[in-house]
């Protein structure tokens, strides 16, 4: 979530703090986020965020996924990759 969160925020020319301003999140909770201490935010704010950004909860769970599975391609490109190496 951490890595859509900023690319939605990212391709809107937001900050994390313009985010909070809009949802009334404390900014302290995607520093969280951000810094790794949080794994996953509540339905509550991920409804917030869902409603300030326009999209669905639909749309916001598809995007997530499918960055999860971008990483994870690329997490066995890379082994792969290392393993043709040596």
């Amino acid at each position: 979530m951490k890595e859509e969160l900023k690319n939605l925020l990212t391709t809107r020319g937001l900050s994390y703090y313009r985010l909070s301003k809009m949802t009334g999140i404390r900014e302290g909770s995607f520093y969280g986020l951000r810094s790794g201490n949080t794994k996953r935010l509540s339905f509550e704010h991920v409804e917030q965020i869902a409603d300030a950004l326009e999209i669905s909860l639909d749309e916001f769970r598809i995007h997530d996924l499918e960055a999860k599975s971008t990483n994870q391609a690329f997490l066995v490109f890379q082994e792969s990759r290392a393993m043709s190496q040596e």
